[in-house]
């Protein structure tokens, strides 16, 4: 999948989840905003979160997320959800569309209210 700015433009309001299986890492965050610059896809936060494995998610640091595409594969898996993967890598990223984006689902969103230590504004 070529992708174009028109596509993370989408997502914008919406989340993406960061996972590492072998080390067990799983994150949420509300993308703020998303660029595409050569081959690298930037990506801000309003708020990120980290699962922890004895209490659920929790408030962490907000990163800037930076995606190589000239590394990571990129697949369109329908709708609503775009995802980064590599056959040199156990990580993922997956973008998900807000739920009032073109095709966003409210399933697949991770409600802020459960966030342990996150104040919303």
């Amino acid at each position: 999948m070529e992708l174009t700015q028109l596509d993370i433009d989408r997502k914008i309001g919406g989340q993406a989840e960061y996972r590492n299986p072998a080390s067990g890492l799983l994150c949420r965050g509300e993308i703020s905003t998303m660029k595409i610059e050569g081959d690298t896809l930037t990506i801000n936060f309003n708020w990120y979160a980290k699962m922890e494995e004895d209490s659920g998610w929790s408030v962490s640091t907000n990163p800037v997320s930076e995606i190589d595409l000239s590394v990571f594969e990129t697949e369109q898996l329908d709708w609503h959800q775009i995802r980064f993967w590599s056959w040199d890598s156990p990580e993922t990223t997956t973008l998900f569309a807000p739920i009032n984006g073109i095709g966003g689902r409210e399933e697949w969103l991770l409600d802020p209210k459960t966030v342990q230590g996150l104040v919303l504004a």
